[in-house]
C-alpha cells in the first residue's frame, strides 16, 4: 500500500519537475549543441508563399485588405495572394481585379 501511495505521489512530482526544468533544459542544450541558424541570404532560401483570402462581398475592406497584404515584406516573386470570391454582388471583383498586376 506504502508503494502504491508512493508512487502516486512521486509519479506526478516527476512529471512536473522535468516539464518545467528538465524539458526547458534539454532544449538548451540541443539548441547549443545545433548552433544557431542565421537568417536566410539568398531570395531563393526564402519559401514561396501562397496567401487565400475568401471573400463575398467585401466592398468597403477588400482594398485595404490587399493594400496590406502587397505591402508584406516579403519578397513579390516568392509571395501569391489568391483571391476567392464567392459570386459577389458589390464591386469586389472590380476592386481585386485593379490589383491583378501586384501579384
Amino acid at each position: 500500500m506504502r508503494t502504491l501511495a508512493l508512487v502516486f505521489i512521486a509519479v506526478p512530482g516527476v512529471c512536473f519537475l522535468y516539464s518545467y526544468f528538465g524539458y526547458p533544459l534539454v532544449l538548451a542544450i540541443a539548441a547549443a549543441l545545433r548552433g544557431r541558424r542565421s537568417a536566410p541570404e539568398r531570395k531563393a532560401d526564402v519559401p514561396s508563399i501562397t496567401i487565400v483570402l475568401p471573400v463575398y462581398n467585401e466592398e468597403a475592406a477588400i482594398e485595404q485588405k490587399l493594400q496590406d497584404l502587397v505591402s508584406i515584406d516579403y519578397p513579390r516573386e516568392r509571395r501569391q495572394i489568391l483571391v476567392v470570391s464567392d459570386a459577389s454582388s458589390d464591386g469586389t471583383d472590380r476592386i481585386v481585379s485593379r490589383f491583378a498586376a501586384e501579384g
